[in-house]
C-alpha cells in the first residue's frame, strides 16, 4: 500500500503502526507528521486527507500543493497556509485568508492567537500552539 493508491480502505490504515502512518503520512503530504499526535489522531488526519484527495475538497488543495510547510507567521505567509493543531482529541484546523486574516470554523479571527484562545478557553500563543515562529 502507498500514498499514491489513494483508496485506501480505513482497515488498511487500522492496521498500520505509528512508524508506517507517519511514513504513509508523510508519503501522502510531503510534510512530516506532526510530533505531538499519538496512533489514533495520526489515523485520522490520514483519513481526512485521503478523503479531501478523493471528494476533491478546499482543503485538500490548500493544504497538498504548498510547496513547503510553514515555518513562520509573517506578512509574506501565503494566502491558503493552512495551520492545524489536535487539541482534546480534535485536530483543529486553520486557513489563512489573502488579508492576513485567519478562518477557523467558517468565523474569522485577526491573529492565531485569538483563534487558539477560540479553541483552548484560555490565553495562549497562537504562533506556539501551532508550532511555528512568529516573525
Amino acid at each position: 500500500m502507498t500514498a499514491n493508491n489513494v483508496d485506501v480502505d480505513t482497515r488498511q490504515l487500522e492496521s498500520m503502526g505509528i512508524d508506517e502512518l507517519k511514513i504513509f503520512y508523510r508519503d501522502l503530504t510531503g510534510l512530516s507528521a506532526p510530533k505531538t499526535l499519538k496512533t489514533a489522531m495520526l489515523r485520522k488526519l490520514v483519513a481526512w486527507h485521503l478523503d479531501c484527495i478523493k471528494y476533491g475538497t478546499p482543503h485538500a488543495e490548500a493544504f497538498f500543493y504548498r510547496q513547503n510547510a510553514v515555518r513562520s507567521v509573517t506578512p509574506a505567509t501565503a494566502t491558503g497556509d493552512v495551520f492545524f493543531r489536535e487539541w482534546s482529541g480534535r485536530v483543529h484546523v486553520v486557513r489563512r485568508r489573502s488579508d492576513g486574516r485567519f478562518v477557523y470554523n467558517d468565523r474569522t479571527f485577526s491573529s492565531l492567537t485569538r483563534v487558539a484562545k477560540e479553541i483552548t478557553g484560555g490565553h495562549r500563543s497562537g504562533p506556539a500552539f501551532f508550532g511555528v515562529k512568529e516573525g
